[in-house]
């Protein structure tokens, strides 16, 4: 690695690689400071690298650091997280930062950022029922039942036995569980 770092304006796709590899498996040697360490030094060394600021992240989510974790993931998007060195499958990638993200901020309390951050996870992967189900969430969560309503149908349609859909579409509609397929 240091030799790749001293080097890194000839293979800096290789470096980039090699520095989200390196922290993939501190984290798995449960070294989480070191990891988080090794996606800060990748980031500022390679500002415009999306999958950095994607991998660091995934790392600041996951230790609860969700401001940062936000703005990272945020970057992410804006720059892209493909790279062919990489390997990952952007649409892939994509979807988790803009899932994550929602989350951040709907847990923040910012309604509107968090359904267009949900809107495009749902975009990315329009099979999988989570965004749809996140929101549903944030509309109950504005006092919006019509609209929860229609995101909890859309999560039926994609996955029928989705149980916490199943329960919420119940409590709407008063403890009835006649769900329209």
């Amino acid at each position: 690695l240091q030799r790749a770092s001293a080097a890194r304006t000839e293979n800096r796709p290789l470096l980039g690689h090699a520095f989200i590899l390196l922290s993939q498996v501190q984290v798995r040697l449960w070294r989480h400071a070191e990891a988080e360490k090794t996606a800060r030094h990748l980031v500022e060394m390679e500002p415009g690298y999306g999958p950095a600021h994607y991998s660091l992240g995934r790392l600041l989510y996951d230790a609860g650091q969700f401001p940062e974790a936000g703005e990272k993931l945020e970057t992410a998007l804006i720059l892209g997280t493909g790279d062919k060195v990489w390997g990952a499958d952007q649409d892939s990638c994509n979807f988790k930062a803009a899932f994550l993200l929602g989350r951040i901020w709907a847990a923040d309390g910012r309604s509107g950022p968090a359904r267009q951050a949900f809107s495009l996870a749902r975009d990315f992967d329009p099979q999988n029922p989570e965004p749809a189900f996140a929101l549903a969430e944030v509309a109950l969560a504005e006092g919006e039942a019509a609209l929860a309503r229609t995101h909890l149908e859309d999560v039926l349609r994609l996955a029928p036995g989705h149980r916490r859909a199943v329960n919420l579409y119940a409590r709407i509609n008063g403890g009835g569980s006649d769900v329209r397929q």
